[in-house]
């Protein structure tokens, strides 16, 4: 008789998203958000379930002068993702949020705000911080395209 022990404890595969994170456009005027919200945009591709969706985008926005290190941050609706997402949005806001933290705060790229123009904002710094994440999926039903 023959164990099939080893087969109910093996971990089964779970399929996942990967996004690859190009940029982050610091106060992307494209945007139009009003003086008292600085808009970036956060440039990446999702590859999910072998298809890929290039170029996606969403939109990091916070309150103007305020501390962008610690401050609430709203991200916006995904664009040129498959619709539905096949993932939790929070997890991405998650991996959004901590991305777009890194690259505006203290330690970071950000910092170049105050050195390039103590007296006032820079419109469009842009930020080429490659970083990558992993989302597990909640469907796996093939996406619709955006």
């Amino acid at each position: 008789m023959a164990s099939n022990a080893m087969s109910r404890h093996t971990p089964l595969a779970v399929a996942s998203a990967h996004i690859q994170i190009h940029c982050c456009v610091q106060d992307d005027e494209s945007l139009g958000a009003p003086d008292t919200r600085m808009a970036s945009r956060v440039v990446f591709d999702v590859v999910v379930l072998g298809r890929t969706y290039p170029s996606c985008w969403v939109e990091v926005s916070q309150s103007a002068g305020g501390d962008y290190a610690t401050e609430p941050i709203d991200i916006g609706p995904l664009v040129g993702c498959p619709n539905p997402v096949p993932w939790k949005p929070q997890d991405f806001a998650h991996e959004i949020e901590r991305y777009y933290r890194s690259v505006i705060g203290p330690h970071a790229t950000g910092v170049w705000r105050s050195l390039l123009n103590p007296g006032g904002p820079i419109r469009s710094l842009r930020h080429a911080s490659r970083h990558w994440f992993e989302l597990p999926l909640t469907d796996t039903s093939q996406p619709r395209t955006p």
